[in-house]
């Protein structure tokens, strides 16, 4: 079920690009209009299956869900909604539900506190930090990580290109980063 949601969310973050909705002037004024029809159900439809979902579909339907809230309605979701299914499934790991994907949550997470959301200023800022720490030193060195799968090593290092590592590694950030994807890259999207 939760596969069929996301594959239908990428259509229509697909078709949406394809109609030039992420951009200033409309490529396809009717297709842009059919792909905001599509997303709106879309949304609808998650909204109401999300209480149902186990806190590791909902995590997953929720991290696509802003992106599809967007098209849908030309404004971000509501944060509360965002907030209480990632929490949820937070707090579902912290317990230890070993579904949760730990990179779509440190993620969402991610979002929260770059939104200043006061909500994740407590245990899931720590936890937060402390994954990106753990990740950094994993890879500091030049030796290999160990018997990480490669989802788990594509996942990392992605997070760790992505991430602001100054308090990591200072003046080495920019080394450090490309050492990563030098060494990485055939494991990353193109």
């Amino acid at each position: 079920m939760i596969q069929d949601k996301i594959k239908e969310a990428n259509a229509i973050v697909q078709a949406a690009s394809t109609a030039g909705i992420f951009l200033t002037e409309l490529r396809d004024r009717q297709l842009a209009a059919q792909v905001r029809k599509t997303a709106k159900q879309w949304v609808n439809d998650t909204e109401k299956q999300l209480p149902r979902m186990t806190p590791a579909d909902a995590l997953t339907a929720i991290a696509t869900f802003d992106i599809i809230h967007r098209i849908a309605h030309g404004v971000p979701a509501n944060p509360q909604l965002i907030n209480k299914y990632t929490l949820r499934a937070f707090d579902a790991l912290i317990s230890g539900d070993k579904t949760i994907d730990e990179y779509t949550l440190f993620r969402q997470i991610g979002m929260g506190i770059r939104r200043k959301d006061p909500v994740y200023t407590d245990k899931p800022l720590r936890w937060h930090s402390l994954s990106l720490a753990r990740w950094h030193k994993q890879f500091a060195n030049a030796e290999p990580v160990g018997n990480l799968s490669d989802y788990d090593t594509a996942q990392r290092v992605s997070i760790l290109l992505s991430s602001d590592l100054w308090a990591l590694e200072t003046r080495n950030e920019a080394a450090f980063k490309h050492r990563l994807n030098t060494r990485y890259s055939h494991l990353l999207p193109a």
